[in-house]
């Protein structure tokens, strides 16, 4: 959900002005409709922005210079080709900080990737064994994961390292099927 849609924009008004009183009332209407103890009316199973999305949505579109940057980077993201989106990366996260999954601590007996985040939570951001499997299969290079603490998220980019037994039956196959 972007901060357009979060304030009951049908069309992202980007390029176009918002008139401050519209806003406002737009992002009072957000905090009760999100209010945590409104909560229990929505639907089970859908994703609930936090108070601090919400306000931190009213700031960057209130602020021209900063609602100018946001719908930039909107821009560019809603222009990916179609085929080329990728798994869990459809959501725009502003201040998505991206990390290599080397800088990543794993865990084996789990097979769970974890980095803390900077709420305090020491193990906020976690990179299972699933989920990189997944994004392979679709073809992706990396996967986006948000701290089990708080509202951040993180781009987490992966290589796909073959070992030499792989490699070999893999270049077998390629050998028969070509011969």
């Amino acid at each position: 959900m972007n901060y357009y849609q979060l304030f009951d924009y049908k069309r992202p008004p980007v390029g176009r002005a918002i008139p401050p009183g519209i806003l406002k009332r737009r992002y009072h209407d957000a905090l009760l409709k999100y209010h945590p103890d409104k909560l229990a009316l929505q639907p089970p199973g859908q994703p609930m922005p936090s108070i601090d999305e919400i306000k931190l949505a009213y700031q960057v579109l209130r602020n021209t210079k900063a609602r100018e940057a946001y719908d930039k980077q909107l821009l560019l993201h809603s222009q990916r080709p179609a085929n080329g989106a990728m798994t869990g990366l459809d959501t725009f996260h502003i201040g998505e900080e991206v990390i290599d999954l080397d800088d990543m601590v794993f865990n084996q007996p789990s097979s769970v990737w974890t980095r803390g985040c900077r709420c305090g939570e020491p193990h906020g951001f976690q990179v299972t064994e699933k989920l990189l499997d997944t994004a392979t299969e679709e073809g992706c290079s990396e996967v986006v994961v948000g701290c089990i603490g708080c509202s951040l998220w993180i781009r987490v980019g992966f290589v796909v390292e073959i070992d030499a037994e792989t490699a070999e039956a893999a270049s077998t196959l390629i050998q028969l099927s070509v011969s």
